[in-house]
C-alpha cells in the first residue's frame, strides 16, 4: 500500500512539471507575438509631415472692387475654412493622392498676418518617398469690415499647388502655405449692397526637410 501511495505521488509530481513547463512557455510566445505585431511596416518606413497656415500682405489693406465704383473697405477679419488637405505621392509603390487628418479648419488670415505666426494645419506620418503636388478643400469664407460681415464666394474646384518635397524615414517635413488677401479677396458691388468672392493666392514660403 505505501509503494503504491508513492508511486502515485510521484506520478502526480512529473505531471505537475510538465503542466507548468508548458505554461510558461506559451505565455512567452504570445508576449513575443504581441512586440512583432507591433513593428510594423509602416512604423518602419514613415517620417513626420507639418503642414501650416499662414498670411501675408494683410494688415492695412483694402477691398478692391472690380466694378468702377471701389469700395475700400478695410478688412478687419477673414476667416477660411478647409476640410480636406491632399498630397500627391510618386515614389514607386503605392503611389496616388493620400488624404491627410487636419489639425485646424479655420484661419483668420488678418489675425495670423498681423501677430506674423502660423497656424498648425496638419500633422502626420505618412509612407516616406517623393511627393509632387498638394491639394485643398476650401469649404466656405466669411470677411468682415468696417460695415458689416458677409459670406465670400470660394472656388467650387479643390485648390492645387504643384510642390515638389520628401518625406525621409524617421525625418521631419514641414510646409508653410502663405495666403495673401489683399490679392485674393474681390468685391463687385457698391457698401449698400456688397457681394465678395475669393480668388486664393498662395504661394509655399518654406520648405523644410530633416
Amino acid at each position: 500500500m505505501k509503494n503504491s501511495r508513492y508511486s502515485l505521488l510521484i506520478i502526480v509530481f512529473v505531471i505537475s512539471l510538465l503542466f507548468g513547463f508548458n505554461c510558461n512557455t506559451g505565455t512567452e510566445l504570445s508576449n513575443s507575438g504581441s512586440m512583432d505585431s507591433e513593428l510594423t511596416e509602416s512604423d518602419l518606413n514613415s517620417g513626420t509631415l507639418n503642414f501650416f497656415m499662414t498670411a501675408s500682405g494683410a494688415t492695412g489693406s483694402a477691398i478692391v472692387s472690380k466694378s468702377e465704383i471701389s469700395l475700400k473697405e478695410e478688412i478687419r477679419s477673414l476667416i477660411v475654412t478647409i476640410t480636406e488637405l491632399e498630397v500627391h505621392r510618386i515614389s514607386d509603390g503605392d503611389a496616388g493622392w493620400k488624404a491627410l487628418p487636419l489639425s485646424g479648419y479655420s484661419f483668420d488670415l488678418i489675425e495670423l498676418d498681423r501677430l506674423i505666426w502660423a497656424d498648425l494645419l496638419s500633422s502626420t506620418n505618412p509612407e516616406k518617398g517623393e511627393y509632387n503636388k498638394i491639394r485643398l478643400n476650401l469649404l466656405k469664407a466669411i470677411v468682415t469690415t468696417e460695415s458689416g460681415t458677409y459670406d465670400v464666394e470660394v472656388p467650387g474646384d479643390k485648390i492645387k499647388i504643384n510642390l515638389p518635397f520628401s518625406v525621409h524615414e524617421d525625418g521631419t517635413t514641414e510646409v508653410t502655405i502663405s495666403v495673401d488677401p489683399k490679392s485674393s479677396l474681390k468685391s463687385t458691388g457698391n457698401k449698400d449692397n456688397p457681394k465678395y468672392f475669393l480668388n486664393p493666392v498662395l504661394k509655399v514660403s518654406t520648405i523644410i526637410e530633416d
